[in-house]
This record gives structure tokens, C-alpha cells and sequence, in this order.
């Protein structure tokens, strides 16, 4: 069994990103998302170079890189309509091109607000991963327990990232609920462990406590980074 665990909100404020990089540094993350619309991400974007990340894709907070979005602008919808799949991908395409001019590798993609369930988001983060050569997008399948709701969904947004010729990780979950999951016997072969360092919520404390003291050799995991992957 193969697991990532990735941060995500590198670029979201400078305690954020010092953590992650830190993680990052220290070998207990193995990979990162970027959001480059970030209030940060200017000020941490030359420690981008040389390293393989995801792509954070923002399209429902920070101010847009591109007019594509206008129309929709102010007050972005939580659902995305089907006519919006061009300027989402005109918006996503600007996003992939400030990361890249960082020096970095775009490693996965993944969403804001985990905005790409939505099957015009899903679409238009299919087309940019296309268009940038990248053959990962966070996972969607979720970490039991699971409700049929809930696995419908993974199954339904699963199809269509493969119809797409995308690979996808087999699991993908907060660090505590995937605690308990593998606790209880469960595996897969490969899981994402999404965590958020640098926030000062307790959950999040809690996590990054599990995940900095190597909890993988007890389970017979092997962590690595989406670059890793086969």
C-alpha cells in the first residue's frame, strides 16, 4: 500500500506555507497543493523551484487571474453551471502557468473547497491536467465509513476522471479518519491523506501530531509522492 500525504493551501498565508515547506523538508509530507491566487503566494513562490506540487485549483474565494470568470463575478456560484466550463478552464489554465513559472512541476491536481465533485468543474480540471501533461487528480474514493450518497458520487466522478485517461488514488481522506480506517484493517493501494498544517484549529493540531510521529510502518505503508506513482 502506497500513501501521499499531501498539505494543501500552500500559498494561503505565510504560517501556512512555513509549515508546509517545513513538513515537506523534514519528509513527513510527501507532497503539497498550491493555491497561486493565494494572499501568500507571491512571497513563497521562488521556494517553489525545482519541486513537483499539485495544482490547487481556486475558483470559488480569492480574486480570479482572468476576466474568463467576469460574468459570474461577484459572488461565484457554489455550484457551477454547464455554460461556465470554458471560463473554468480559461481561469485553471492561467492558475497552471503562474505555478509553472515558479520553476515547479505540477505533480496532481486538486480543487479549493474540493470544488471539482461538481462534474463542469471535474471537466475543466480534466482538460488543464490534459493540457499540462499531468495523469493525476485527488482521488475520489472516500474513506469508510461511507454513506451510498457518498459512494455514488466517488464512483460517478471515478468514471469520468478514467474516461478521461486520468488515474486517480484508490482512497482519499482526512488524516483521522483515515487513522481510524486503517485501524480497523482497511487498505488500499494507493491513499491520499489530505492535512492542513499551519491552522491553529485543534482538529488540525491533532493530525499533524499523528502524521509527524511515522505512523506508517505499523500499518505496512509506504509513503511517497504523487511523482512516485506508477
Amino acid at each position: 500500500m502506497r500513501v501521499i500525504v499531501n498539505a494543501d493551501d500552500l500559498g494561503l498565508s505565510t504560517g501556512v506555507d512555513g509549515a508546509i515547506l517545513s513538513g515537506l523538508d523534514e519528509g513527513w509530507l510527501s507532497d503539497a497543493s498550491v493555491i497561486v491566487t493565494g494572499p501568500s503566494f507571491v512571497d513563497t513562490s521562488a521556494a517553489l523551484a525545482g519541486r513537483a506540487v499539485g495544482l490547487h485549483v481556486d475558483v470559488s474565494e480569492f480574486p480570479p487571474l482572468t476576466r474568463a470568470l467576469d460574468k459570474w463575478l461577484p459572488g461565484r456560484p457554489v455550484h457551477w453551471p454547464l455554460g461556465a466550463r470554458a471560463a473554468l478552464v480559461a481561469e485553471m489554465n492561467a492558475q497552471a502557468e503562474r505555478l509553472l513559472q515558479t520553476g515547479a512541476r505540477i505533480s496532481h491536481i486538486d480543487s479549493h473547497q474540493h470544488l471539482h465533485w461538481q462534474p463542469v468543474v471535474l471537466d475543466a480540471v480534466a482538460s488543464v491536467a490534459k493540457q499540462h501533461g499531468v495523469r493525476w487528480v485527488r482521488g475520489v474514493g472516500a474513506v469508510p465509513p461511507v454513506g451510498l450518497r457518498r459512494m455514488a458520487r466517488a464512483h460517478a466522478t471515478g468514471t469520468r476522471l478514467r474516461l478521461a485517461g486520468l488515474w486517480s488514488s484508490d482512497g482519499f481522506g482526512p488524516a483521522a479518519r483515515v487513522k481510524m480506517a486503517l485501524e480497523s484493517g482497511w487498505r488500499v493501494d494507493t491513499l491520499e491523506v489530505m492535512c492542513h498544517p499551519g491552522r491553529d484549529e485543534p482538529v488540525y493540531a491533532d493530525e499533524i501530531d499523528w502524521l509527524r510521529s511515522d505512523p506508517w510502518a505499523h500499518f505496512g505503508v509506504v509513503l511517497c509522492p504523487y511523482q512516485g506513482l506508477a
